[in-house]
């Protein structure tokens, strides 16, 4: 025989050649496999790919349950998407109820959009309790009105769920548990507007008072001051505290919209100790408004341990985290400078929203350092 890369001749049935020693044995490249139950991807007529799966259980007519889902451009994309048909509970023959079908498009969805609006649903979950363990096959427009009818909440919360039980029947409808999308029909009905509550002056002085002697009213003080959302000034770094002059200095952050994103937020001299404080020491990553152990305070976490105790123990009413947006809008509003600039810090679109959270019962406004 000859050798496959030198080509001389060697013994037949040769495992090796004498000469350059090259593996004279052709060996096969086995295919690559999926495991059983891992799923399958099959190229479509139209170039597409499709995604399936089988699952443990057995249809009415004795057939193998398959999961599927069509449409992928690529065939990485397809494969990419078989542990999610895995994960899909088997609907045959199993009563679905409405928290099952949440948890399961909870899995999709949260991949798919921020932490805050996957905590908006959250919150309007709750209140959609009393059809938690109806079959949604079950449930009509008249259930889920009556739960939003019955929520405590103001509009938005409303609309969240609105927009949440649209989410869900919507998935259904592509898992082939329903047909029809009843939430579509839910009406949020009319709302007056409400006063927006703001901390006074004496309120913010108390909390000023406080702030070595009650855990967190430093922070409180901060939202106050800087008008910076709840999950803005806690998901704030040492790093977004940038000193622009010898004694002055700045925080870059902000989230929800693009206005609002990586907005300029001048240090007011009121809480510029306690900013100082905070970053001395801390590595440029680490969080400036932390636990005592340095770590991230969540926002639920920070209202129910931290916030409404340090209020509850300065004696003062117990007003949202958000009202210290609030406050900031009604200190800036009448300060000696542009609306636009004041736009920038509040991180709206428009002045017309910041002149909506702006309280405007209160007579001695205050003017922000610096004319922020």
């Amino acid at each position: 025989m000859t050798c496959r890369k030198c080509k001389k001749e060697i013994p037949e049935e040769s495992s090796f050649c004498l000469f350059c020693g090259v593996n004279q044995t052709t060996l096969k490249q086995k295919t690559k496999s999926r495991g059983n139950g891992q799923g399958s991807v099959y190229k479509l007529p139209s170039g597409l790919y499709k995604a399936a799966v089988t699952l443990g259980g057995y249809t009415l007519e004795g057939k193998r349950v398959v999961r599927t889902k069509s449409g992928f451009k690529t065939k990485k994309e397809a494969l990419e998407y078989l542990p999610v048909l895995r994960d899909v509970q088997i609907t045959v023959n199993k009563k679905m109820t409405w928290v099952s079908v949440y948890d399961e498009w909870k899995k999709l969805h949260e991949k798919k959009v921020s932490k805050s609006t996957m905590d908006c649903y959250t919150s309007a979950m709750k209140y959609y309790k009393e059809i938690y363990f109806m079959d949604i096959k079950n449930i009509r427009t008249s259930h889920l009105q009556n739960c939003v009818s019955n929520c405590p909440k103001g509009r938005r919360t409303r609309e969240n769920m609105k927009a949440l039980g649209t989410l869900l029947f919507d998935y259904a409808i592509q898992q082939d548990i329903v047909d029809k999308n009843f939430a579509s029909f839910i009406y949020i009905g009319k709302f007056e507007k409400t006063e927006r509550q703001a901390f006074t002056k004496e309120q913010i002085q108390v909390i000023a008072s406080h702030i070595h002697t009650i855990p967190y009213a430093s922070y409180i003080l901060a939202l106050i001051y800087t008008g910076f959302r709840i999950n803005e000034l806690l998901s704030l770094q040492c790093k977004d505290c940038i000193a622009y002059d010898t004694d002055k200095r700045i925080l870059v952050g902000g989230s929800k919209t693009e206005a609002g994103k990586n907005r300029i937020v001048p240090v007011s001299r009121k809480i510029q100790p306690i900013v100082e404080r905070l970053i001395e020491n801390k590595p440029p990553n680490a969080f400036i408004f932390s636990d005592a152990s340095g770590n991230r305070i969540t926002d639920d976490r920070f209202r129910k341990n931290y916030y409404y105790k340090a209020l509850e123990a300065m004696n003062l009413p117990l007003l949202s985290p958000h009202c210290c947006r609030y406050t900031f809008a009604t200190l800036i509003k009448d300060v000696d400078s542009p609306a636009t600039d004041k736009q920038k810090i509040m991180g709206h679109t428009s002045f017309e929203m910041t002149a909506h959270y702006t309280h405007t019962n209160i007579d001695d406004l205050w003017k922000i350092i610096e004319n922020i």
